[in-house]
């Protein structure tokens, strides 16, 4: 399952700040969300070991360049 350009293990950033892996996708009360871990942005292997993070699809972005 993917939402928009979306897909399962791609690294991403949060809108506002942040460096995070896609897990998963939900929708929840009409809603999409995208489930993700958070990662260190020099390198991307090195995922925090917190739990999972719930955003909307419109909080994050494709990784610049």
């Amino acid at each position: 399952m993917s939402f928009e350009n979306f897909k399962v293990g791609e690294i991403v950033e949060g809108r506002i700040c942040g460096t995070f892996r896609i897990q998963s996708f939900n929708k929840v009360i009409g809603h999409n969300m995208v489930w993700l871990k958070e990662v260190h942005p020099d390198n991307y292997d090195n995922e925090s070991p917190n739990p999972k993070l719930a955003f909307t699809e419109d909080m994050i972005r494709k990784l610049d360049s």
